[in-house]
């Protein structure tokens, strides 16, 4: 990068803010930037073209990736692919891109091009020799997340948001440093450095859920407060620190959990007077242990109420209900966790 746009760059505070965000999520104080050689997921658009514009104007120790995935016409994604490039080479970092094939496989499309997303980016990442990968997600992101959830009627779990990092494949981390500034910082960002950026026509898809809040229910809750989206992104860290509350309680139940005919077993004696959020994380992580992760996803609180009204002795009945991959079965004085076949 040019002395004078790197000068630019780290003189604006949103990008001084991501710049402090990055060295704390990859190593602290104690370790030096040539030690904490990040790979920057780019997709061309504003966010993560701000994101590579900030992390170069702090270092070159970094690699620019970009995904091409088959979930778009191929001449808009390669548009993309090569607005990345154009910016890498002006700053004068390494990039490089790799395909995914996504659309062949069965699933959800935009799950499964995530996961890909995901294990692409870390495999480069391993063989540039970095330690993490950095994404763009940003504090309108964090807000869309949360509304979302909310909606959809999440505990603190998942009002929690996108996480400012956590384990990726490779045993690498995901970091997102920039969750405490905006897009318009983002795009002010881009200004700065001449870079006109990509833009993903999907964004602006109002079937989608994420888009449809993004164009309709942000700028309203921004006319009653201006600062809703970082507002929501505290929230989201106080949410955060509940789950982990909920999460450390769970765990101390679950050591009560007995191995039973090849599921777990709890006495209902322990369960009966905790709350609702403490019960559907521990059945969470005892279908874990039982069957895996398949299915997992189906242990929402609508889906567990009538267990949970079992435990609790609010219903005299037995309750058997079948979700994911495993039985659930609940009396006022027993919890059995079954997998319907051998795990």
């Amino acid at each position: 990068m040019e002395r004078t746009l790197r000068t630019a760059v780290r003189k604006d505070p949103a990008a001084r803010k991501v710049i402090a965000a990055w060295r704390r999520l990859t190593g602290g104080a104690e370790t030096r930037d040539k030690d904490r050689r990040t790979l920057i997921a780019c997709s061309g658009g504003a966010d993560s073209s701000a994101l590579a514009i900030i992390l170069a104007a702090a270092t070159d120790n970094l690699t620019v990736c970009h995904i091409l995935h088959n979930l778009r016409p191929e001449k808009a994604a390669k548009a993309d692919r090569d607005t990345a490039r154009r910016l890498t080479r002006k700053l004068g970092l390494p990039f490089t891109s790799r395909s995914a094939a996504v659309l062949e496989l069965p699933g959800n499309a935009e799950a499964n091009a995530r996961e890909i997303r995901y294990e692409l980016l870390a495999r480069v990442a391993r063989a540039k020799g970095c330690v993490a990968i950095a994404t763009a997600h940003h504090a309108d992101d964090q807000a869309e997340t949360v509304l979302m959830r909310l909606i959809r009627g999440s505990g603190p779990s998942g009002l929690r948001g996108v996480r400012e990092s956590r384990p990726g494949p490779l045993r690498l981390r995901i970091v997102r440093p920039m969750l405490g500034v905006s897009r318009e910082d983002a795009e002010r960002i881009c200004r700065i450095a001449g870079h006109r950026w990509a833009t993903d026509a999907t964004n602006t898809d109002t079937t989608r859920l994420r888009a449809a809040v993004r164009a309709r229910v942000l700028p309203v809750l921004r006319e009653l407060s201006p600062n809703v989206s970082l507002a929501l992104t505290r929230a989201a860290g106080v949410q955060a620190d509940a789950a982990q509350l909920i999460r450390q309680r769970a765990n101390t139940l679950m050591a009560a959990a007995r191995q039973r005919e090849s599921g777990l077993e709890l006495p209902g004696k322990l369960l009966s007077r905790q709350p609702a959020a403490v019960l559907v994380q521990m059945i969470r992580m005892l279908y874990h242990r039982v069957v895996g992760t398949e299915g997992a996803r189906s242990l929402t609180g609508m889906t567990l109420a009538p267990v949970l009204c079992a435990v609790r002795a609010r219903s005299p009945r037995r309750v058997v209900i079948t979700v994911g991959r495993c039985r659930i079965e609940a009396t006022p004085t027993r919890l059995a966790l079954k997998p319907l076949t051998p795990a």
